[in-house]
């Protein structure tokens, strides 16, 4: 019993934790799923982002020093950790942002490939586990917190609290200055930093000469270089998007997700499944060792039940299956105790008549050589009318023990109950009375075993009854019929009428008068029982008793 509750608690474990597994591999799937829609939205806001700061950057060509020095006044002003990479990977440049975080834990840099084979790079910080609050510095989209008055781009000295510009302004008037030479040039803004286009495509463009050509005509010619400026824009980042796309995929080949976006921690998910395995653990022990302490009871049961001791039933509380196999087991040890107790019974009570015949025989016997020949002829009669009467008992004991092995030993067939019932009454001189249609209806039951227990009532009848006896057969609703022997004699009391059905029992008087062993009346209960019906003893009007057998009906059509 020990190997199934352990078979039991394991099975259960196991499917509990595989349970949990899969629940919480499809939940961090999906949890990737939606970080992956968040990073895609948010890689199209930055893949924007890098085309305006594409077109306010120096060519791919320019010096380093002035990419360095873009990339590091576009990062103050957009208040953003940025750096430039050239086409060979090497750093270009980088706003002071994006030094002071790139060495903090969590940070995550993401790279977007430009038209000229540059990179741009974003620094993001992941916000650590359990933490709240604002990160260290601006985010990526977050602005540098500033006290009031404290100017744009610029860091405040800590020793003395002092506003220390960071050379913006100086080089704004310088930028203003080479704008103005730029313009006066004819160049157009061509190179940094006049502003955010580049190529013409900016309100810098033009000179005076232009603006004194007319209202209508710098109008439609503004109109048009704007709609060719959002055209080439949304080419462009249509360009850095397909490129970043490729990059991802090219990294990330053979991989569920992709590998620059953090998977959740391990950690915590393997926290949660140990915690998971151990309140499993400990929650189905006490259930599954429940169960099977119920079935080791009824093992128990069942192994005293059979060393003897018929008397025993087990515990059978509850609804669920266990407790419905304890009460099959208990139905089916009161049936063995009952039949135990009816074969002992019968075994001592045939043992008990027995010896009243044999006892009449062996005197019979040991008479017969000293008599005279008419008594000779009394004591052959004596002697045959005694061995008649062993006969009929062992008969009557056989055919008690077999009804009592069930319904296994009936010989089942359609059945004219009111043909056998013509046929006995004619034997003892009863009379039949039947109710008009009954010759249509059959019953489906042993043919021999009905005729016995119809035998026995007529001549139980005209033993203690006397000549006027009388057999009656009626429909009882629509599905059972009934058949009476009913007889005029003195009547059983009614403290009697359900003792005369016990094996062997006779009522005071009887057996001197009439004989008989007690075990016709017990035959026709059984028999009845045997074809799912019922018997019983009623007094009758004016004297009398009355025997009735009541048995299931199957209709049937007639020929």
């Amino acid at each position: 019993m020990k190997a199934l509750y352990l078979r039991i608690y394991i099975t259960v474990v196991v499917v509990l934790l595989a349970f949990a597994l899969g629940s919480a591999w499809l939940f961090q799937g999906r949890i990737e799923q939606e970080r992956g829609t968040f990073e895609q939205a948010a890689s199209e806001r930055l893949v924007a982002m890098a085309v305006l700061v594409q077109r306010a950057l120096p060519p791919a060509t320019a010096p380093t020093h002035e990419q360095s020095e873009a990339i590091e006044d576009w990062g103050q002003r957009l208040r953003m950790a940025l750096a430039l990479e050239d086409a060979r990977g090497r750093r270009v440049g980088a706003s002071p942002l994006f030094e002071r975080r790139e060495d903090l834990p969590g940070s995550r840099i993401q790279r977007i490939p430009l038209d000229d084979g540059r990179h741009l790079l974003f620094l993001r910080i992941a916000r650590p586990p359990g933490t709240s609050g604002p990160l260290p510095g601006p985010g990526p989209f977050q602005p540098e917190q500033r006290p009031s008055g404290a100017l744009a781009g610029g860091e405040r000295d800590g020793r003395d609290g002092r506003e220390i510009r960071d050379g913006r302004d100086a080089r704004e008037g310088r930028d203003s200055r080479e704008g103005r030479d730029a313009r006066g040039g004819g160049a157009g803004g061509g190179n940094y930093p006049g502003g955010p286009f580049r190529d013409g495509a900016g309100p810098s463009d033009g000179s005076n000469a232009a603006r004194q050509e007319g209202a209508a005509s710098p109008s439609a010619a503004a109109s048009g270089n704007r709609r060719d400026a959002l055209a080439e824009v949304e080419a462009t980042r249509q360009r850095m998007m397909e490129r970043l796309e490729q990059e991802r995929r090219a990294e990330n080949s053979g991989s569920w997700f992709p590998g620059w976006i953090p998977r959740p921690s391990g950690e915590a998910l393997a926290s949660l499944l140990v915690v998971l395995f151990l309140a499993v653990s400990g929650g189905a022990y006490p259930v599954v060792r429940r169960l099977t302490r119920r079935l080791e009871s009824l093992k128990s049961g069942v192994e005293q039940f059979g060393g003897g001791d018929l008397a025993f039933r087990v515990h059978d509380q509850g609804k669920d299956e266990i407790a419905a196999l304890a009460g099959s087991f208990n139905r089916a040890a009161e049936k063995i105790q009952t039949l135990v107790s009816s074969h002992k019974s019968l075994l001592a009570n045939a043992s008990h008549e027995l010896r009243s015949p044999l006892a009449r025989l062996k005197m019979a016997f040991a008479m017969l050589d000293e008599a005279s020949p008419a008594q000779r002829v009394r004591l052959q009669q004596e002697i045959n009318t005694n061995i008649g009467e062993l006969d009929a008992l062992v008969e009557e004991v056989l055919l008690a023990s077999r009804l009592e092995g069930g319904a296994q030993s009936l010989r089942i067939e359609p059945v004219d109950l009111l043909g056998i019932a013509a046929e006995e009454a004619a034997r003892t001189g009863a009379e039949v009375e039947a109710e008009a249609g009954l010759e249509q209806l059959q019953l489906r039951g042993d043919d021999r075993l009905l005729r016995r227990a119809l035998r026995n009532l007529l001549e139980n009848a005209r033993r203690y009854g006397g000549p006027q006896v009388e057999v009656k057969l009626r429909r009882v609703g629509t599905a059972h019929v009934e058949v009476q022997v009913c007889d005029r004699g003195p009547g059983v009391p009614e403290s009697q009428r359900e003792r005369i059905f016990e094996a062997f029992y006779r009522m005071p008087g009887h057996a001197e008068v009439s004989g008989g062993v007690g075990l016709g009346l017990n035959l026709v209960k059984q028999i009845a029982l045997a074809h799912s019906g019922t018997v019983r003893c009623e007094g009758r009007e004016g004297g009398g008793s009355c025997f009735a057998i009541r048995l299931p009906l199957v209709p049937t059509e007639t020929a």
